[in-house]
């Protein structure tokens, strides 16, 4: 029963947003009534300041306990809890060596994969997020219908991933939302930020459960049903208001 959850761990793009987007009106108001009534956890592959413009900035306006909101920005790599203001819990940052590897894999993985760029970029392409790299094909800032456009008709990450996997064995390298490639610490992943919920809370697998909306072998909702905990395929913000509806 999800009523017996004492949190709710959400992924974000694809699960409570539309890919880079708010959080929309209806969406706010149900989560600000969940924190009211149970603790939360957002996890997702942007940094604190893209958090912050999808996910509090809509909920500010909003009846919101945030001493019931945990974020974990880049995949796990990092936790905020709030303390009279947003506080750093932990940190796994790439150095300038993680750096230069994961560049110089990336370049040959693109190389391998015979990947050639879009006439139209939108933004950067290769982001340091500083515990986190994140390849966007299209840039990191291309709009939601060039990017499902894209994803639909020219997506080879499957072939990048493999490649990278192979020369980074000391790195996590995963697919993220409809353009992009994550790479991270090896073992962080949105699995890692489910245990180190648990350990911080001090509760077992029972009590949790996860929503995301790639949940299949690949996808980089999967760790989380790796992590052995319950998990609630969702097809969108749609379904996923319609979940936390039950619970409240």
């Amino acid at each position: 029963m999800l009523k017996d959850k004492k949190v709710f761990i959400f992924d974000l793009d694809g699960t409570l947003a539309k890919s880079k987007m708010p959080i929309d009106r209806g969406m706010a108001k149900i989560l600000a009534k969940l924190t009211q009534k149970t603790k939360v956890a957002v996890v997702g592959g942007g940094k604190l300041a893209l958090f912050k413009e999808q996910l509090l900035k809509p909920l500010e306006k909003e009846s919101i306990n945030l001493h019931n909101l945990f974020l974990f920005p880049t995949n796990g790599a990092s936790f905020f809890s709030y303390r009279k203001g947003w506080r750093k819990e932990y940190e796994i940052r790439l150095n300038r060596k993680d750096l230069a590897r994961i560049k110089k894999a990336l370049n040959k993985g693109l190389f391998e994969a015979d990947f050639e760029y879009p006439k139209r970029i939108f933004g950067v392409t290769i982001e340091n997020r500083g515990t986190q790299v994140t390849f966007s094909a299209l840039g990191d800032r291309a709009p939601l219908p060039f990017k499902k456009e894209w994803n639909r008709r020219r997506d080879i990450r499957p072939r990048i991933v493999k490649f990278m996997k192979k020369i980074l064995p000391n790195f996590e390298v995963r697919q993220g939302g409809l353009t992009s490639i994550d790479i991270t610490k090896k073992g962080i992943d949105k699995g890692y930020a489910i245990k180190k919920l648990m350990k911080f809370f001090k509760i077992s697998k029972k009590d949790v459960v996860f929503f995301g909306d790639t949940l299949f072998p690949g996808g980089n909702d999967y760790s989380a049903k790796k992590a052995g905990i319950k998990c609630v395929k969702v097809s969108g913000p749609e379904e996923t208001k319609r979940f936390i509806d039950r619970v409240l």
